[in-house]
């Protein structure tokens, strides 16, 4: 994310024309928070970018030369497993709709079908998704320093009444 409010997209496809067509279509969409999109032509681009500046939101085409999206999606969540990513492909296969969703996609879009409702909600889904990771990570990382404190606890007092 950068700045106070400002959700950064980064939209990942090798056809530029679709990045921006892209990127009019989300900006018509009126969404809540104000969005600032940065592009990436290939895989290899976009995980440089995501190194730089981890975005809000990522749209992540599927089929690429080079790295391919899932690969691409692979990397990206191994560091940032939170982050909500929305496949987008130019083919409707359920194969690879299970697939994008195990490696960790937040939603999956074919290109050309995909209406305002639908990209709406793929956006809000992905945030919430993305937003409910974070929690649950958190949340496992509160509990096990809770676990270590009780332990510690619990072996002072047994120094302590050994001694």
């Amino acid at each position: 994310m950068s700045g106070a409010g400002i959700l950064t997209c980064l939209l990942v496809d090798d056809d530029e024309l679709f990045r921006e067509g892209l990127a009019r279509a989300v900006r018509g969409l009126r969404l809540p928070l104000e969005m600032e999109f940065v592009q990436a032509g290939s895989g290899g681009d976009a995980l440089k970018k995501v190194e730089t500046e981890v975005p809000g939101l990522v749209f992540l085409d599927y089929r690429m030369p080079g790295l391919t999206g899932l690969e691409c999606l692979q990397a990206m969540q191994e560091g940032h497993p939170e982050l909500p990513v929305i496949m987008v492909t130019g083919e409707g296969d359920e194969r690879v709709a299970v697939e994008a969703m195990k490696a960790g996609a937040m939603d999956y879009l074919v290109k050309g079908s995909v209406d305002a409702a639908q990209l709406r909600k793929a956006i809000i889904n992905a945030m919430q998704k993305g937003e409910m990771r974070a929690t649950i990570r958190r949340q496992k990382e509160a509990l096990l320093e809770a676990e270590r404190h009780r332990v510690m606890i619990e072996s002072l007092g047994a120094a302590c009444h050994h001694l």
